[in-house]
């Protein structure tokens, strides 16, 4: 679409206004992705999905690379909603500074860039969790234990995660280029 809309002879038909749920901002460098869901995953562990407690991470809700807490967060958690069994985030990706030589590689810049191209779509959530154990059913089929309760601390953007359905879904296409008279004359329900 914006190889199509870049060429002048095209224009977008429908954009969405903001914060309602799985839209994006103008010029927003942001995802919306599954953070973890009920399945099994890679060490054999289940989160249920019904315990998990948002509230301390939402006090400070930052998005890190690979759970790196020595570094600078790569971006904020704009809101987080479960949707069946499943847990969906949104990601907003820190921008440039103005001010911020062009010369540098910004590293948030950087880490969208992998996810926009599909280089990099795995999410991981951490936290402290309670463990009960599995079923004897469960514990057949190689479950090791269950987290039936998660506080989250923080979600990352990660190369490999445990939960393979925790990935990118959607990420924002730039309408930045766009210039704004044309974008409210056009598209109000924007504005």
């Amino acid at each position: 679409m914006e190889k199509l809309l870049e060429t002048g002879e095209y224009s977008p038909i429908k954009l969405f206004k903001g914060d309602s749920f799985e839209s994006f901002n103008p010029g927003e460098n942001a995802d919306i992705s599954v953070v973890t869901d009920s399945s099994v995953d890679r060490d054999n562990e289940i989160l249920d999905p019904k315990g998990i407690d948002w509230s301390s991470f939402r006090k400070n809700p930052v998005v890190t690379f690979g759970h790196d807490y020595h570094s600078p967060p790569i971006g904020k958690s704009i809101w987080q909603k479960q949707i069946g069994q499943t847990w969906k985030a949104k990601t907003v990706y820190s921008k440039r500074p103005d001010n911020f030589p062009s010369e540098k590689e910004w590293f948030p810049e950087t880490i969208f860039h992998l996810i926009k191209e599909g280089t990099l779509p795995g999410k991981s959530i951490s936290g402290a969790a309670k463990y009960t154990e599995p079923t004897p059913e469960q514990k057949q089929q190689g479950i090791r234990r269950i987290a039936s309760s998660l506080k989250v601390y923080e979600y990352a953007v990660v190369t490999i995660q445990s939960n393979t359905n925790a990935i990118t879904e959607i990420v924002s296409r730039s309408f930045s280029k766009f210039n704004k008279d044309f974008l409210q004359h056009s598209f109000p329900e924007v504005w």
